[in-house]
């Protein structure tokens, strides 16, 4: 049990000994574990994955730091792949959904070193075997609910390391254009006309086109383009 594993792996990242690149942090239960922005990541005990990995992406220009984002998003998008689930995406900037609904979250941290990226601490929560969520939740669901059955946690967690480590290093190598191509293939509701809300809770429609490397979210407003921060724009079904 852990508060949370993020807030764990960073306090690592700032120790006298810097922990391996490629370590990981994980419990069975986070007692304050951390969402996007002020938000929480609610799980039961034992039932679900939580975990934090570390990573030295030195190599990663700072417009580019959304690409650790992309390839944390397809690792967990491509370990689902073997239970054959319909309707799997990524949802920008940093979830996982069946269909319309969340199964799991991504946040990362980066420390910098200058110019360049110092650490980063990729924290995953992947709902794998929890049936039944708080009514906050309305829009959760779990790998053992689109297949019917309780599922493996330990195999599905091996699949998204393996994953992650290969598109890590595809990203080392520079192909951040095919990661970004991959993402984009997998990305939810694009071309698609949907609802939006802007910060201040103002509607619009518009249809997603794509992502710049910088990680803004494209959308195309009545014939203009228009590119979003983080936080700056809500999904009409959330």
């Amino acid at each position: 049990m852990l508060p949370s594993t993020n807030d764990f792996a960073t306090n690592w990242c700032q120790s006298d000994h810097l922990p391996p690149e490629g370590s990981l942090v994980m419990a069975d239960l986070q007692t304050a574990g951390k969402g996007q922005g002020s938000h929480t990541w609610l799980s039961e005990k034992g039932l679900n994955l939580t975990f934090s990995m570390i990573y030295y992406p030195d190599f990663l220009p700072l417009d580019r730091l959304f690409a650790l984002n992309m390839v944390a998003a397809l690792a967990v998008w491509e370990s689902l792949q073997a239970f054959k689930i319909p309707k799997t995406s990524v949802k920008w900037p940093n979830d996982v959904m069946i269909g319309h609904q969340k199964v799991a979250g991504i946040l990362i941290r980066n420390t910098l070193a200058g110019k360049r990226i110092g650490s980063s601490v990729i924290g995953i929560g992947l709902n794998v075997n929890q049936t039944v969520f708080p009514k906050g939740l309305p829009h959760a669901t779990s790998v053992a609910i689109a297949t019917g059955q309780e599922q493996n946690k330990m195999s599905i967690l091996q699949r998204i390391i393996q994953a992650f480590e290969e598109k890590y290093i595809l990203l080392k190598q520079g192909n951040f254009a095919s990661i970004k191509s991959q993402y984009l293939r997998q990305l939810y509701l694009i071309g698609q006309e949907s609802l939006f809300y802007r910060s201040d809770g103002t509607p619009f429609h518009g249809t997603i086109t794509g992502i710049k490397d910088s990680g803004h979210l494209l959308i195309d407003t009545q014939g203009r383009i228009e590119a979003f921060d983080f936080q700056t724009i809500r999904f009409g079904r959330w």
